[in-house]
């Protein structure tokens, strides 16, 4: 059985050059469902949506009453050949991006007779036509993409009977979801000469990692290029939930469990950057109790494997973080933090007590001079010079002992902070 129907939302990269106009509203984009428990229309707006994660996300996906960090521009749009739902902007928190970056979203439905080719088409920077191209600046605008990076694609595809295998995958091995799975996550021009090279060995053990189970009737993967969805609605169970509300899910809370991932994937390779940058030492003591905060609000309020009390938006979540080891990042850049931190301190006391060597070297040898000899007479302030002087030679000749150069050792390095 042929796909009949196929779906996806890609996320690009890129800068918010101006104000939005008038066609963009605020929060996530809002989708009319019926659902198939209660029967009731509904739509999946901010309200909904907060219900179903915690609280403690809400406020990186959705933004605040006072304070939104995400808009939305409902379709029907058109580019090319598919339809567009609707599209999306979500602004970076700052320790995951630069002024003015964001994540677009595009809601594209698929061409069921060749959704796999037209998702690489329209994800791949290398193989996006000129007209793709012309269509994505029109929809996106103001925001100016990442011509550099390719899109994540998150999609999803169904079929009402028994899903055919994809012509021409060569993994005769693999079921048919298996292979739409790998082909719609990798998002990969399967007709390009250099694609057998780059495609996985079928015997490889890590590639189930990725999946996640969702039921007996659909199954989703996770990889470093995107997530996908493989449904497969056979004709003795006529799973409703399938026709109705899973592409709805796909597009929207299952994909902001992966713009989450997205979001730590960038705030965590951002303080990456601001650690190596620390060996050129430039402010470091003024750099690490900034790093410090930036790292403890990245840590309460973004990094998180739990975000809802359903089971599928956490594993797909964890599953992102693990094929981009996200948590051995995370543990380094803690342990990398930790010593710096350390050395700074160590630096810090040992500069430290050199000042409080240099003090007392110079100042002993005046003191002594001055309290044993009295200053009050006539020719006092004579006195006071001499004193004054022999103290300074004393103190000097002090200096020259090596004992005394090595305490001040730390004083004489170079440091820019």
């Amino acid at each position: 059985m042929e796909v009949t129907r196929a779906v996806a939302s890609v996320v690009f990269s890129g800068v918010l050059a101006n104000e939005l106009d008038e066609d963009w509203h605020e929060g996530p984009l809002e989708l009319s469902f019926r659902d198939v428990v209660t029967g009731a229309e509904r739509r999946s707006d901010r309200a909904a949506r907060l219900n179903y994660f915690h609280p403690r996300t809400n406020g990186i996906l959705y933004g605040e009453p006072t304070a939104p960090c995400r808009w939305h521009k409902s379709g029907p749009l058109v580019a090319g050949e598919m339809m567009v739902a609707g599209v999306e902007v979500l602004n970076l928190p700052r320790f995951s991006g630069g002024p003015g970056d964001v994540l677009a979203i595009v809601h594209i439905d698929l061409p069921a007779a060749r959704p796999q080719s037209a998702l690489a088409e329209f994800t791949n920077s290398r193989t996006r036509t000129e007209a793709q191209q012309s269509d994505l600046v029109r929809l996106l605008s103001p925001i100016i993409l990442n011509s550099r990076e390719s899109g994540f694609p998150v999609s999803y595809v169904e079929s009402e009977g028994e899903l055919e295998g994809i012509v021409g995958l060569g993994y005769t091995d693999w079921c048919a979801q298996k292979q739409w799975l790998w082909a719609m996550a990798t998002a990969a021009p399967l007709d390009q000469p250099s694609i057998p090279a780059l495609r996985p060995d079928p015997e490889d053990p890590t590639l189930d990692s990725g999946y996640v189970y969702l039921s007996s009737s659909w199954r989703a993967m996770v990889l470093r290029s995107g997530a996908s969805f493989v449904g497969n609605e056979r004709a003795e169970t006529q799973d409703e939930f399938l026709s109705v509300m899973a592409p709805l899910y796909v597009r929207t809370i299952y994909l902001d469990a992966i713009l989450l991932g997205l979001l730590q994937e960038r705030g965590l390779n951002q303080f990456a950057e601001r650690l190596s940058r620390l060996d050129e030492r430039s402010a470091r003591h003024a750099e690490i109790p900034n790093l410090e905060d930036d790292l403890t609000l990245f840590r309460n309020t973004l990094w998180w494997q739990h975000i809802t009390r359903a089971g599928p938006a956490n594993g797909l979540l964890i599953a992102y973080q693990a094929q981009h080891r996200l948590p051995e990042l995370l543990e380094q850049i803690v342990a990398e933090f930790s010593e710096y931190a350390r050395q700074v301190d160590a630096s810090s006391n040992l500069r430290t007590s050199a000042a409080l060597g240099l003090l007392t070297l110079v100042g002993l040898p005046l003191t002594l001079v001055l309290t044993a000899d009295p200053i009050y007479s006539s020719s006092g302030i004579v006195q006071l010079l001499g004193a004054l002087f022999a103290g300074v030679l004393i103190a000097m000749a002090i200096l020259l002992w090596p004992a005394a150069r090595e305490l001040l050792a730390p004083l004489k390095r170079r440091r820019s902070d």
